[in-house]
């Protein structure tokens, strides 16, 4: 027979909230688009700590912006 899967320990969405310094639909958010690992139970999400270390000691990569673009186009003339 195999054994039982153990599990370490889970936080709720609102304990990795409050360890990420975020908003609990941060979380949500993170969880959604894969960036942070979750486990499903029914509707209820819990985030194994493996997972959260994991996200928190990952260094995130910076976005560049091109130094050339304009951010804002200004209309100068109306026709």
């Amino acid at each position: 027979m195999s054994e039982p899967m153990t599990l370490g320990r889970c936080f709720t969405v609102k304990e990795a909230a409050e360890r990420l310094n975020v908003h609990w639909s941060t979380v949500y958010r993170l969880v959604k688009d894969g960036s942070l690992g979750a486990i499903h139970i029914g509707r209820a999400v819990r985030i194994p700590t493996e997972a959260l270390e994991t996200f928190m000691f990952t260094p995130k990569p910076k976005t560049v912006e091109p130094e050339n673009t304009p951010k804002r186009r200004v209309i100068t003339k109306i026709v």
